[in-house]
């Protein structure tokens, strides 16, 4: 297996394993780059094509290349100029094409491209004793790789990314449907370096001074002065008593009682457990793979009793602890950073994992890089707690190198941002990093939502929850609805849009802009009540912003296109629709020649519709129980000025409550109750729900926002 090699200051080489193409990373500033460095000198060049050997990878059946000196792999014959490799497109199926060399990608496959020669498909991977680690970020190919044709989460393809960035660094991983800009920015706008920082702050954790807290304390028997906590009466009570440096000392063979002094049950989980510890580092012989393993160790010990997890992390320090097999050490510490990214140490052993992973901060391939990662993740998980889920296995992958998530966030229009997230990630800081993509000054309005397909339904995440958490749950729901039919194909993704429809500063852009996008869509997709000279008021202004003055030279934008103008339910018939369009284009005529900018247009569409009483409010269906004048059920509409009671069917109001009338309110697991009027007379209207907490949350954000202006 091809480890990083230094080549000089804090540069390594490496080998990028989806072209086989050697990119150089700096291990200090995280740069990442095709060509050597400018400040180290030049190697000469040894060797040449008689280096290489020819090898038949046996689960493709494809020839693969293997330099005998570099032990470098890569598809391409040396001395070829194919330096195109083929790939799937995970949105659309469709191969495409990437050039190792420019990183130009297209759709039509090159003159001349081989694909036995000159590139692999993703579903391709070399042998696992010769398919090279990264050692650090390599530079941006594509953000997802395809699953393999027999993958049942190939539904949440677009969750899942084979390629992913250092810890920390935010750089974007894309495909041939986006621009050069995107595939620079991973969506949003560029970057400064002030931004790029903060980006990078956003994501990192400050470790702190490790204090020195040496194992043999923690082993040292309770009347020598120490904790006792090793199991050290291995050979029975009456056999010698053996010591902590053996204990926490490779062993080829399985243990048979546990390291700690654990209870007759989880002695035998522990004992079951380190066959999956050597079974993942490759010590043990087994036919499923070592993220198999990985994911049966945390799944087993997730909800465990903390002594059990000082177990498993100690297993695996003993698993480490002078192995003679480079290969089986570094697993076993990626294995320790995915334990730490799981569930904590209990507190008492903290110190002493936190130092073990000190001592090591500095080995080489690899091995220091885990061990911060384990510390980081340590004092992240001992304030967050233990994980609801067990990791994906992107999630275990990237941990193993060291590597951070990239994920998607979507916007409204078909925007997104890419941003990185690992083990500790929460939702508050993905919202950050996406409001800082999106030059967005004031992110509060905004919020992040977790959407479901095809049914669209929305839930706005709580900014405590950790993200990979959040992707682990949906990989789970779907792994188990899957099994019960074969046809579900429910799917869902992180989207960014606004959640308190507060008045955003006219000069923050961004966020203006993210508002515009939030009434269009609310507007075309009825979630508004609208009249007819409503949309068309409204669609005028919609193509004045995307298409400025009409002339009469013109072609007209709406043919074919009203859905994305005017609610479906005012297009019933072709007749209809024609007529329609018919008003939006009378009424944009009129506006050509009055100045109407881009940004007019918007902020006059904002205007029109913030003067509903229903702008800007989320729905809550509740069943009223202190009024005979509802009907049994009906539509909760909180919004910044007022709480709603809309009637589900006719649309109409059939109470409202402005937030000056309102005393106080409240919420239970089952209930809402608003309490209106004033100090000396007041009603109280209750409301059968579910949704209670989140209700109480809106009014209590929107309250709030009021008292304080």
């Amino acid at each position: 297996m091809a480890e990083a090699r230094r080549i000089g200051g804090d540069w390594v080489e490496n080998t990028d394993p989806s072209s086989g193409k050697k990119y150089y990373a700096n291990v200090t500033t995280q740069e990442t780059r095709w060509t050597w460095p400018d400040d180290i000198p030049k190697e000469e060049t040894s060797g040449g094509d008689d280096d290489w050997e020819e090898r038949v990878d046996p689960g493709s059946g494809k020839t693969y290349y293997v330099n005998k000196k570099t032990q470098e792999t890569q598809w391409t014959k040396p001395g070829t100029d194919a330096t195109w490799i083929e790939t799937a497109d995970p949105a659309s199926g469709r191969n495409y094409y990437i050039n190792s060399v420019t990183n130009e990608v297209t759709w039509e496959k090159p003159a001349g491209f081989d694909s036995q020669s000159g590139g692999a498909t993703t579903e391709d991977t070399k042998p696992e004793e010769t398919q090279p680690e990264k050692a650090a970020a390599t530079p941006a190919t594509t953000e997802e790789a395809a699953p393999k044709k027999d993958d049942k989460f190939a539904k949440l393809r677009s969750l899942k990314s084979s390629q992913s960035v250092k810890e920390g660094q935010g750089e974007a991983k894309t495909g041939p449907e986006h621009s050069k800009k995107e595939i620079l920015d991973g969506g949003g706008h560029a970057l400064s370096a002030a931004e790029q920082k903060k980006m990078n702050d956003i994501n990192s954790v400050d470790i702190g001074e490790i204090e020195e807290a040496k194992m043999e304390e923690w082993a040292k028997p309770t009347e020598e002065g120490g904790l006792g906590k090793f199991n050290l009466d291995r050979k029975g009570i009456f056999g010698k008593r053996t010591k902590v440096t053996k204990i926490l000392n490779f062993k080829k063979d399985l243990i048979k009682t546990a390291l700690l002094k654990l209870n007759s049950s989880m002695n035998v989980e522990a004992v079951q457990a380190f066959k999956n510890v050597v079974s993942f580092m490759g010590d043990r012989s087994t036919r499923k793979d070592a993220g198999g393993h990985a994911q049966k160790l945390m799944k087993n010990t997730l909800h465990a009793p903390e002594e059990l997890r000082d177990e498993i992390f100690c297993q695996i320090i003993k698993q480490v602890t002078n192995n003679p097999d480079p290969t089986s050490t570094s697993r076993g510490w990626q294995l320790m950073a995915i334990a730490a990214g799981t569930y904590p140490p209990s507190r008492e052993f903290k110190p002493y994992l936190m130092y073990y992973c000190e001592l090591h901060k500095n080995d080489p391939d690899g091995i220091g890089d885990l061990a911060r990662g384990v510390q980081m993740r340590i004092k992240r998980i001992m304030d967050q707690g233990p994980r609801v889920n067990v990791p994906t296995d992107v999630e275990i992958e990237a941990v193993k190198h060291s590597t951070s998530v990239i994920m998607r966030v979507h916007l409204l229009d078909g925007g997104f941002a890419i941003v990185p997230v690992n083990s500790w990630t929460t939702v508050k800081e993905m919202h950050e990093m996406v409001t800082l993509k999106h030059n967005v000054r004031d992110g509060e309005p905004f919020a992040i939502y977790e959407i479901s397909f095809p049914d669209e339904e929305e839930r706005v995440l709580d900014e405590t929850e950790r993200v990979l958490d959040i992707v682990a749950y949906w990989q789970k729901t779907f792994d188990d609805d899957k099994a019960k039919n074969k046809k579900h194909d429910e799917t869902y993704h992180f989207l960014y849009k606004v959640r308190l429809f507060l008045e955003p500063d006219p000069t923050d852009h961004a966020a203006v802009d993210l508002f515009y996008v939030q009434g269009v869509h609310d507007v075309v997709h009825a979630r508004y009540p609208t009249s007819d000279q409503d949309c068309v008021t409204l669609g005028a202004l919609q193509v004045q912003e995307k298409y400025g003055d009409w002339t009469p030279d013109c072609r007209n934008p709406l043919t074919g296109n009203m859905h994305k103008f005017i609610s479906k339910k005012f297009l019933s018939d072709k007749l209809r629709e024609q007529e329609m369009e018919d008003n939006v284009m009378q009424v944009w005529k009129k506006l050509a020649g009055k100045t109407y900018t881009s940004r007019d247009a918007k902020q006059n569409y904002l205007d029109y519709i913030k003067a509903w009483k229903i702008y800007g409010s989320t729905y809550f269906v509740v069943e009223p129980q202190s009024s005979r004048d509802f009907p049994k059920e009906v539509v909760l509409a909180i919004n910044a000025q007022r709480v709603l009671i809309v009637h589900p069917q006719s649309q109409e109001f059939l109470a409202e409550y402005p937030y000056n009338e309102v005393v106080t309110w409240g919420q239970s697991s089952k209930s809402f109750v608003l309490v209106t009027g004033n100090l000396v007379r007041q009603q109280k209207v209750y409301f059968r729900t579910e949704q209670g907490k989140d209700m109480n949350a809106l009014v209590h954000a929107y309250v709030n926002k009021i008292i304080g202006k």
